[in-house]
């Protein structure tokens, strides 16, 4: 196995030293809870302490963040609660960590609790990669895992917690976690109402969370421990409730298909609208899935490792396998190399002059049945919006539009979509490839002997004419790559990606543009962006929505519900079409301060 060089993408494990079925962080010299009974002594002072089940009954969704994920216990325990309460509403629960336990630490321990889902947390446990994973063990339950020091997860938070669950190693040792800028933190994050507790009583936490703005005083504590740490943020909690709006989606490639799982989750009521006059890049036979990576750990890359772990946890009709990543390019290879030995080998290796996707897969085409509607025109009314038609009849009303039309966009709003015109085609062979490649060209098999192979990229291109001259160069690629094969053209397919300039999706609410373009850049620093009411978008994934597409659509269902979004506050803001403006407003201030004399 390789030795990880020193990078930002992965995180190191814990070290632990086991005395019996007690795990004792080296680190630390700690152990991860008292000897004795554990589930007892977590039940007492984190999931059993804080009302957990009544109000759950009238929460539409429920946010627990934890500062110290561990073992996952308090995880599995609220499951537990939240389970037994009957209630319909998504609990949002937060762990953050940052030295996880190795899979085989975290399956040791897990393999004694007979609790409902330790099997599934043993099982689904993801890597170490400094990140962001969104993960599903219930219809109606969420676990965020946050790779990442607390004081870095925090200052990219922006959504607010009903519990804390303060469960760092002893405050003496772990001063990282126990300081007034996280406690400041966690009442910016935190509703009226919202309570924490703590198995430390220390003064120094105690007066910490006080100067911040909370509310402490010790309670019972368990077993040896005479006393814990409790507190709450002034004021009255309220449950948190959704407005679920008629919502039409216009677009039915991932991205809309997406957006709409996620929304009926939820219990929205959605439309599905197809055009039959756009070019859709979706309808392929299949898409290979892997994370698009930079040699430098930037936000683009971490977003894409979190939403390719989703999509191939949660997409349908996806096969998971390992992905050869191949170049015939020496200074591609050599970059991919640089990358790939930033992290483990479970999740990237090399093999001679390969590079190994070990979370890839494979989706197929999934076409659903949509109602196919041309909409050339939206019209804001008193109660939502109209859907118009080229000869400028009303196709109909909704309350919520989300627009997933990808090129589509550029009719309806002025967010800058670039063309990009791709062939890919269905090629026989007489041999069996089982190998899934991406790279130069991208190779899946569809059926024995039937291979799905792409694809061209021709920029400002939208002309959607089968070319034989594309379809022979990716033969050409294939007798390259495979020359012992004996290759021929079956069929091929033409659509046309929309791209951002700055290759970044598009998600989030439409802002009122008018209204944007009569303010300067000053401006913005002091206020929220206005948007159009009951419009959003999510576009502009380029030639990765497969990977990309499902968890940006479950970021714009959060978006609309208020819920906690998987997406870091850097994320959000750098996806949502806002951005166009302020970059240009930014240009401009700066333009006009050089010009000064």
């Amino acid at each position: 196995m390789k030795q990880v060089t020193d990078n930002q993408y992965s995180l190191p494990t814990a070290e632990i030293d086991w005395q019996g079925n007690h795990p004792i962080s080296s680190d630390y010299n700690d152990g991860y809870w008292a000897v004795g009974n554990v589930l007892a002594e977590k039940t007492h002072v984190f999931s059993g302490h804080h009302r957990l089940q009544e109000k759950a009954i009238n929460s539409d969704y429920f946010t627990i963040v934890e500062t110290g994920f561990g073992f996952g216990n308090n995880f599995l325990l609220s499951c537990q609660q939240w389970k037994a309460s009957g209630s319909p509403g998504i609990l949002h629960y937060i762990g953050i960590e940052k030295a996880p336990p190795s899979r085989q630490d975290l399956k040791r321990y897990l393999r004694q609790l007979d609790l409902p889902l330790s099997s599934w947390l043993a099982g689904n446990y993801p890597l170490p990669i400094k990140t962001r994973f969104a993960l599903w063990p219930a219809v109606n339950i969420r676990l965020t895992l946050i790779f990442d020091p607390v004081d870095q997860a925090l200052a990219d938070f922006n959504y607010p917690a009903d519990v804390w669950y303060l469960d760092g190693f002893r405050p003496a040792s772990n001063p990282d976690l126990w300081n007034q800028t996280i406690y400041n933190e966690m009442y910016r994050n935190s509703k009226p109402g919202t309570t924490l507790s703590s198995f430390t009583v220390a003064g120094k936490v105690r007066e910490g969370l006080s100067q911040a703005g909370f509310k402490v005083f010790k309670a019972p504590g368990f077993g040896s421990k005479k006393e814990m740490l409790s507190g709450y943020k002034p004021g009255n909690w309220q449950p948190s409730t959704i407005e679920r709006l008629e919502t039409v989606i216009i677009g039915a490639g991932i991205a809309g298909r997406s957006v709409q799982t996620a929304l009926q989750k939820r219990g929205f009521q959605t439309t599905l609208l197809d055009s039959p006059q756009v070019p859709a890049a979706s309808n392929v036979p299949t898409m290979n899935l892997y994370p698009q990576l930079s040699a430098v750990a930037d936000q683009k890359s971490k977003y894409s490792i979190s939403a390719n772990h989703y999509a191939l946890q949660y997409s349908i009709d996806v096969q998971t396998t390992t992905l050869a990543w191949k170049s015939t390019n020496r200074q591609k290879l050599q970059r991919m190399r640089t990358i790939a030995r930033q992290f483990p080998d479970p999740y990237i290796s090399e093999q001679d002059d390969s590079i190994l996707f070990h979370e890839a897969g494979v989706a197929s085409a999934n076409r659903i049945s949509t109602e196919q509607r041309h909409v050339a025109d939206l019209q804001q009314v008193k109660d939502g919006w109209r859907l118009i038609d080229e000869q400028g009849k009303e196709i109909m009303r909704t309350q919520q539009v989300v627009l997933a039309a990808g090129i589509g966009m550029n009719d309806l709003q002025p967010i800058p979509l670039k063309l990009v015109r791709g062939q890919s085609i269905l090629a026989q062979s007489d041999n069996r490839i089982t190998q899934v490649t991406s790279g130069d060209i991208s190779i899946a098999q569809v059926e024995d002997h039937l291979f799905h192979v792409g694809s061209t990229y021709q920029p400002d291109e939208c002309d959607l004419t089968d070319r034989h001259e594309d379809s022979n160069y990716l033969l050409a690629l294939l007798e390259q790559r495979f020359p012992l094969s004996d290759w021929s053209l079956h069929s091929s397919f033409v659509g046309v990606r929309a791209a951002p300039v700055d290759r970044n999706p598009i998600v989030g609410p439409v802002p009122q543009w008018q209204l944007l373009q009569q303010q300067p850049f000053t401006w913005y620093q002091n206020q929220s962006i206005p948007t159009q009411q009951g419009l959003y978008c999510s576009a502009g994934f380029g030639s990765k929505g497969g990977s990309h597409g499902p968890l940006a659509g479950e970021h714009l269902a959060n978006l609309i519900t208020g819920e906690p979004t998987p997406l870091t506050r850097y994320q959000q803001s750098h996806f949502s079409p806002a951005r166009f403006w302020l970059q240009q407003a930014h240009q401009k201030t700066a333009r006009k301060r050089h010009q000064r004399p």
